[in-house]
């Protein structure tokens, strides 16, 4: 039987030390809802609602606040 150890030993996988967790905001105004578009990949040249990533210790609220303000 293999123990982990050896199984870890062919695992190739990067795992992040912590979670990443992503923030996307809908800003709709006058019916009109608000897109970016994407300068870097993945999907650069797309559009997209802003958002980004959630901080280590943030809010979820806050963090959507920041990226509308990073993003517009």
């Amino acid at each position: 039987m293999v123990n982990r150890e050896e199984l870890k030993a062919f695992d190739t996988r990067k795992y992040p030390v912590r979670p990443h967790i992503g923030v996307g905001i809908l800003l709709i105004r006058n019916n009109h809802l608000l897109l970016i578009k994407r300068k870097y990949n993945p999907d650069a040249g797309y559009w997209s609602i802003p958002g980004g990533h959630l901080d280590l210790g943030e809010k979820v609220g806050k963090a959507a606040e920041r990226e509308a303000f990073e993003e517009t």
